[in-house]
């Protein structure tokens, strides 16, 4: 549930951006330079690597997702961090824009 909440919100590019600099540290050091590297804004990289998470992660992916977001004090960012952390981990790339 968090984690579509996550998606939608983070649909507009601007929230994405603001929601990746919450998160802040290496992470978002790593995507500013993914971001980079694809052409893109950061706000549209955070945003189209939600909207690719929702459409192709598997089952396994989705559950650690919400698992990561439990009892977090910022369950939102924590699901944002594991799935930008998980993205740029497993090097799949976000679709072209």
């Amino acid at each position: 549930m968090k984690l579509r909440l996550l998606i939608h919100t983070c649909s507009n590019e601007h929230v994405a951006r603001a929601a990746l600099r919450s998160v802040g540290g290496e992470l978002a050091a790593r995507v500013v330079r993914e971001a980079d590297r694809s052409g893109k804004s950061v706000g549209a990289y955070v945003a189209q690597t939600l909207s690719d998470f929702e459409r192709s992660a598997d089952l396994i992916a989705w559950a650690a997702a919400e698992r990561s977001s439990r009892d977090a004090d910022q369950p939102l960012l924590a699901a944002l961090y594991f799935v930008l952390d998980h993205t740029l981990r497993s090097g799949e790339r976000c679709a072209a824009a």
